[in-house]
């Protein structure tokens, strides 16, 4: 009896024997490689670290220094200060005779693939110097991910004290993706204000932490299955967690994203209550992204599992760019919108990355140049007003579109401080803007239509 009992119970102890081993050869062989890896390649090097936020969710870790690898050039050197922004440390509090210009935005504006000196805070931080009578200071506060919600948050908590005179609010087209990811996890006050946006891992008790962290198994099948659950859904393009849904916004004419916008661009409705409060500057500024100007711009950045861009798309809808202007022009704001002059130069693709949705060092310098015309010609600082000429400055976007139906009536610039009289006309629709003239003369931009 007892030996007809073993020759049962031997070949289902061996069974579970093997079933247990299974998963810790697996385990170890994922750990030989994941150690290979990190002997072979130094992950700090080659990427900006960020780090968990409690009122951000996430920012640039700040006193970093890394170098950052670009195809076909010398590395860039990537720097941040005590702060977490990219570039020198920032006085506090600020000197005397500095006119301070802080840039709030995503990766786009922190640029971490181009050096310091061709960014566009660096650019338009010279060109504004020109002009001016005392020092100008402009700050890069770019963060990989912000939306205007993040960007409000980190200003009210982190940038707040540095005094701006001038806060430019840039509005990126991937920024009504984030928001649908960020706003679930923000805690929002009277009258929708938000809070605070806290990183979950902050939150969760260590004692409590998913398995998943500790064993390399577990952590790819739980890859392998969410990669098997997100195939029945990746065409569903209203779930906020759904990559394809990054850039869907811009095919809508139909007005289906309306809300969706509208809450991604909500943020900067309270940040421009507090500018007025403060007696701070505002400007809005938007910008496009390579998909839609051109079929062809950043070849290596399309790709539909990341981001829904297909080869060859391209993105002409006028709908939700006049819901960015509505915005703006609901609300008394400036809105310095670029989309026109990337369109209009005769070789857009030299605009961006290759391999990314970023500008190139050409794109930073058109769109510096457009920032600082809108600048001069709507917020009072100190200008030499014998550099200003006005009809030839007038930048992109910097009036609102013309309805359809409506008559071609200029309408002046939505402003948030008192503003220089006397402002121009709009440009007729369809033509061209003109480009800031340097002082003095620098490297050409590709001619537009």
């Amino acid at each position: 009896m007892v030996r007809r009992t073993l020759r049962f119970l031997k070949p289902l102890g061996i069974a579970l024997l093997i079933l247990a081993l299974v998963p810790c050869v697996v385990e170890f062989a994922l750990r030989i490689v994941w150690c290979r890896r990190e002997l072979t390649v130094d992950r700090e090097s080659n990427r900006v670290a960020l780090a968990r936020s409690w009122h951000t969710f996430h920012e640039l870790e700040p006193l970093h220094t890394t170098s950052i690898p670009v195809p076909d050039a010398e590395p860039i050197e990537f720097r941040t200060n005590s702060l977490g922004l990219r570039g020198d440390e920032i006085a506090d509090p600020k000197p005397p005779g500095v006119f301070r210009i802080v840039c709030l935005g995503d990766d786009v504006i922190l640029a971490p693939e181009i050096s310091e000196a061709e960014t566009l805070t660096r650019v338009l931080e010279q060109e504004l110097q020109q002009r001016s009578r005392v020092r100008i200071e402009v700050i890069n506060a770019g963060v990989p991910s912000y939306c205007p919600l993040l960007s409000y948050l980190q200003f009210r908590h982190r940038l707040e004290g540095l005094d701006p005179d001038l806060i430019i609010a840039h509005f990126d087209p991937s920024d009504v993706f984030d928001d649908r990811r960020f706003r679930r996890l923000t805690d929002l006050g009277p009258g929708e204000r938000p809070l605070v946006c806290t990183h979950p891992d902050l939150l969760a008790d260590p004692i409590t932490k998913p398995l998943s962290e500790s064993f390399l198994t577990l952590r790819l099948g739980e890859r392998l299955l969410a990669g098997w659950l997100s195939s029945d859904t990746s065409n569903d393009l209203s779930r906020a967690d759904n990559p394809r849904s990054r850039y869907a916004w811009l095919a809508d004419d139909r007005g289906d994203w309306a809300l969706q916008v509208g809450l991604a661009l909500s943020a900067y409705e309270h940040l421009a209550e507090f500018c007025r409060d403060a007696e701070i500057g505002l400007l809005l500024a938007s910008h496009p992204a390579p998909w839609q100007v051109s079929t062809t711009a950043s070849r290596g950045a399309r790709i539909p599992e990341q981001n829904g861009i297909y080869p060859g798309a391209l993105f002409e809808q006028v709908e939700p760019l006049e819901r960015v202007h509505e915005f703006a022009r609901s609300r008394n704001l400036i809105l310095c919108d670029v989309t026109g002059s990337f369109r209009n130069a005769s070789s857009p693709d030299l605009l961006f990355q290759e391999n990314t949705h970023g500008f190139s060092p050409l794109g930073h310098r058109l769109y510096a140049d457009q920032l600082a015309a809108a600048i001069l010609l709507s917020i009072d600082g100190p200008w030499k007003s014998e550099t200003i000429d006005e009809p030839a400055m007038l930048p992109a976007g910097f009036e609102r579109p013309v309805q359809s139906g409506a008559a071609s009536t200029p309408q002046a610039p939505r402003l948030s401080l008192p503003v220089r009289p006397n402002r121009p006309a709009s440009l007729p629709p369809g033509e061209a803007p003109a480009l800031v003239p340097p002082e003095p003369a620098q490297p050409p931009f590709p001619p537009q239509r």
